[in-house]
């Protein structure tokens, strides 16, 4: 039903994925204090997992651009930045040890 009538109306699907919650959340019935925490220890779990995946696939979906494209400039970048951030570090972890 959101997703027609949001397809009609030409908004996004987020904002009929949140119109849907804010009108499932205002009709939902009480829940008992006992199932509460196992149902939001669940739903954690469940966010927690979707991030997982979510994350790796992004991952790999960047690698795989990444590496196709990948030029020798690329690599003596990569290099220099490599040699640059070893530098820096020792410089302030010598920084940090004067002053201690």
């Amino acid at each position: 039903m959101y997703a027609t009538i949001f397809g009609i109306a030409g908004v996004s699907g987020v904002m009929a994925v949140v119109s849907l919650g804010l009108t499932m959340s205002s009709e939902r019935t009480s829940i008992s204090p006992d199932s509460e925490s196992a149902v939001h220890h669940f739903w954690e779990m469940l966010g927690f997992l979707a991030n997982t995946v979510l994350f790796v696939l992004v991952g790999i979906v960047i690698t795989e651009t990444a590496l196709t494209n990948i030029t020798l400039l690329d690599v003596w970048y990569l290099i220099f930045l490599y040699i640059a951030l070893n530098i820096i570090r020792l410089v302030l972890l010598d920084f940090q040890i004067t002053i201690s």
